[in-house]
């Protein structure tokens, strides 16, 4: 059952809010470079599988600050 339907957004809507620096979130998102801090989600899917069908299942590795969380 979906609750607030008129204030849902789509999962590629939802992924941009978290993608900015966390001090200006929705802002341009992060680019991966050397010597930045590696704060990554792979996934084991397509991102637009995962967008789709969203599953913690889908998460291959997490990664905090460059330290591998998960995975």
């Amino acid at each position: 059952r979906v609750l607030g339907h008129g204030e849902r957004v789509s999962g590629s809507s939802a992924l941009s809010l978290y993608l900015g620096h966390p001090a200006a979130p929705g802002g341009a998102p992060r680019r991966v470079a050397l010597g930045a801090a590696a704060d990554l989600c792979l996934l084991g899917v397509p991102l637009s599988e995962a967008l789709v069908s969203p599953d913690a299942g889908h998460v291959a590795a997490t990664l905090v600050d460059g330290e591998l969380t998960f995975g």
